[in-house]
């Protein structure tokens, strides 16, 4: 029996992690990537020494622990060198990511396993997927869900438009739970026919 990897993303403040949740409880094993990669940070990891290599002791606390929002007030910054040392992050972090999804993958008893991406397409992730989802909601409910410190990073996501042209399914979570369960039953159905 074949193993299917779901990647499923969307913009921030969509319902990623609440559909992700939908899926679990159906009966698919889950990851959440943004985990991984806060465990890639972790001091004395080969990820941390070299990401203080990159950015320098200012982006460590007191404790000498990575200073998640530092590295994003860099990394999310409306200056040229933003995007450098984003894509310096990223050809670190992609890489260790996939190698602890492929691992997760094979110890997995289960048929499905549903991978939360934020940047799927963005980071070529999709290419390693079977099938993509994309969680998205009107632009208003966005907003509204959405923590103002965060606002400014959606600008740096694939417009959701492109993302839903490219996903194989989409759950269009504006509508509450109730109707994004629905969605995800469906889906369901259809990768376990």
């Amino acid at each position: 029996m074949k193993k299917l990897l779901i990647g499923l993303t969307g913009g921030v403040s969509t319902g990623k992690t609440t559909v992700v949740e939908m899926f679990k409880k159906m009966g698919a094993s889950t990851i959440d990537t943004d985990t991984i990669a806060h465990v890639l940070l972790k001091k004395k990891s080969r990820e941390y020494i070299k990401i203080v290599k990159i950015f320098g002791n200012t982006i460590l606390k007191n404790n000498k622990e990575i200073d998640r929002q530092k590295i994003a007030s860099i990394v999310f910054a409306k200056d040229k060198t933003a995007q450098k040392f984003r894509k310096k992050l990223e050809r670190l972090l992609h890489p260790a990511i996939w190698k602890e999804v492929a691992r997760k993958r094979g110890l997995s008893k289960k048929r499905l396993m549903v991978v939360e991406v934020p940047l799927l397409f963005e980071s070529g992730f999709d290419k390693k997927m079977d099938y993509s989802i994309v969680a998205f909601c009107s632009k208003k409910v966005q907003l509204k869900r959405c923590d103002p410190s965060f606002t400014d990073r959606i600008s740096f996501q694939m417009p959701l438009s492109k993302k839903i042209k490219k996903a194989d399914f989409v759950i269009n979570t504006s509508f509450g739970k109730r109707e994004s369960r629905k969605q995800v039953q469906k889906i369901m159905k259809a990768l376990t026919f």
